[in-house]
C-alpha cells in the first residue's frame, strides 16, 4: 500500500461530510492485512526476553464484554532484561475505529477497575531522532504502583491526543478508508517512581522499535518513525 499524505483543510465537520459523497468506505485493515500481535512481537529483542506474566490484573465482567467489542485482538506480555528489570508490554487492536468504537484510554480502564491515576502527562520519546508522542501517567491499587507509557496509533499514524485521533479517522474517511488502531501500554510495577521508570520504558521501547520489520514498525510507531 502506498503511503498516504494527508492535508488536514476546515473543521472536522465539513471532513466528516465530505465522505457522503464517496463510495462506502473500505477498512484499511482490509488493505494492510490485520495485525496478528502474536506474530508481530519476538520473544526476544536487545537485552529483553519474554518471562512468565507478572501480577495479572482480572477484568470484571462488564469491562471484558466491553474490551471484547472494542478489540479484535489484545496480547499482554512480560519481559525481563539482564539487569533483572521487569515491564509489561500489552497490546491492544482493533480492525475498526470509528466515533462510535475507539480504542479505550489506560486512564479510563485503570480508572474503571479501582485504581487512583495521577500525573497524565504529554511528552515525546526521541526514537533515533525521530519524535514519538506518548502520553505517561501512574497508576494505584492499594501497595501496586504502575507506572505507565501508552500510545495509540490510528492505521499508520500516532495519535497525541484523543482529539488527534478523531482528526486521523475523519481524514482517512475522506479517502474512503475505515482505519484500524493500536494501543501499546508499556508499563512496569516498582516501589520507587521516577526517572528509572521512564528510562527503562524508553529503553524497551527503543528496542521494540529497532527490531520490528518496516511494515510492522509502520503499524505500531507510524510511518515515518
Amino acid at each position: 500500500m502506498k503511503r498516504r499524505a494527508f492535508v488536514i483543510t476546515g473543521t472536522l465537520a465539513a471532513a466528516s461530510a465530505v465522505p457522503l459523497f464517496l463510495p462506502h468506505p473500505k477498512l484499511l485493515a482490509d488493505e494492510l492485512g490485520d495485525l496478528k500481535l502474536e506474530e508481530a512481537v519476538p520473544n526476544e529483542f536487545g537485552t529483553w526476553r519474554r518471562v512468565s506474566n507478572q501480577q495479572p490484573f482480572i477484568l470484571p465482567d462488564d469491562q471484558a464484554t466491553l474490551l471484547k467489542r472494542i478489540y479484535t485482538d489484545n496480547l499482554s506480555l512480560t519481559y525481563e532484561n539482564e539487569r533483572s528489570e521487569v515491564v509489561m508490554l500489552t497490546l491492544a487492536y482493533g480492525r475498526k475505529q470509528t466515533d462510535s468504537v475507539s480504542v479505550h484510554h489506560p486512564e479510563v480502564c485503570y480508572s474503571a477497575q479501582g485504581f487512583s491515576v495521577t500525573k497524565v502527562e504529554y511528552e515525546e520519546l526521541i526514537l533515533e531522532g525521530k519524535p514519538l508522542p506518548v502520553r505517561k501517567l501512574t497508576a494505584r491499587l492499594s501497595e501496586r504502583v504502575e507506572p505507565i507509557t501508552y500510545w495509540v496509533t490510528i492505521g499508520e499514524m500516532v495519535a497525541s491526543s484523543k482529539n488527534q485521533e478523531r482528526i486521523i479517522r475523519a481524514k482517512y474517511k475522506y479517502t474512503g478508508f475505515v482505519p484500524d488502531g493500536l494501543l501499546v501500554r508499556v508499563s512496569n510495577i516498582v516501589s520507587v517512581q521516577g526517572r528509572a521508570a521512564d528510562l527503562i520504558h524508553l529503553d524497551f521501547i527503543l528496542g521494540l522499535y529497532k527490531v520490528l520489520p518496516p511494515r510492522v514498525r509502520n503499524r505500531f510507531f507510524g510511518i515515518g518513525r
